[in-house]
């Protein structure tokens, strides 16, 4: 019974460090440097104050708080990268189909192409590939380490074109298109509510 919460903690810091780049991490350093965050933080405080409460307060703060808030943050920094790049790399996969590459080398050349998190994840596709994984799995996988919309509508795109057949340069032409629209959209309503922010204020 004990187990389950364990193993499902360890989980969710598994996915964490994935989203965030550093999947190459093992969980238990992780836990290792938040122990030092969290001791470091109490013996801060209890050579500035006489409070255990505020000792113990500040050490749960950096045992939990802090390393998972610095994670999250670093997933996002990474995400907002990978949605910023996405559309010219699917541009790119097209030009490449239509040339007459298989996809697996044009995944394989946009991965070279691009650096930062689109070419991470491409190129661990393809190398997902290259031991037997199926694309639409690969792409899968993908999207479970990037867990945008705009991945998984890669990834289904994906599935939908190896199980009918269709024409992926088509499909990715226009995920790219709706990716742009999606990002322009979204660039506008933070412009909008920044503004209503700064009129409030």
């Amino acid at each position: 019974q004990n187990e389950a919460p364990k193993t499902k903690k360890t989980a969710v810091i598994r996915d964490l460090l994935r989203q965030a780049g550093v999947g190459g991490v093992p969980v238990k350093h992780f836990w290792f440097a938040s122990l030092f965050i969290g001791v470091l933080f109490c013996l801060i405080v209890k050579l500035l104050t006489d409070g255990f409460l505020l000792a113990g307060l500040m050490f749960a703060v950096g045992f939990l708080g802090l390393p998972r808030l610095i994670l999250k943050i670093m997933a996002r920094r990474r995400q907002k990268k990978f949605l910023e790049e996405l559309p010219d790399a699917l541009e790119s996969m097209v030009r490449l189909l239509k040339a007459g590459m298989p996809i697996g080398e044009a995944i394989s050349m946009v991965s070279r192409e691009f650096t930062g998190p689109v070419g991470e994840e491409m190129s661990k596709v393809y190398d997902e590939q290259k031991i037997g994984i199926s694309l639409a799995e690969a792409c899968q996988h993908a999207a479970e380490r990037m867990p945008i919309t705009e991945m998984q509508m890669f990834a289904t795109g994906i599935t939908i074109q190896q199980q009918t057949g269709s024409s992926l340069s088509e499909i990715l032409t226009n995920l790219a298109r709706v990716i742009r629209s999606r990002f322009r959209l979204k660039r506008k309503v933070q412009a909008l509510s920044s503004e209503a922010k700064s009129s409030a204020a």
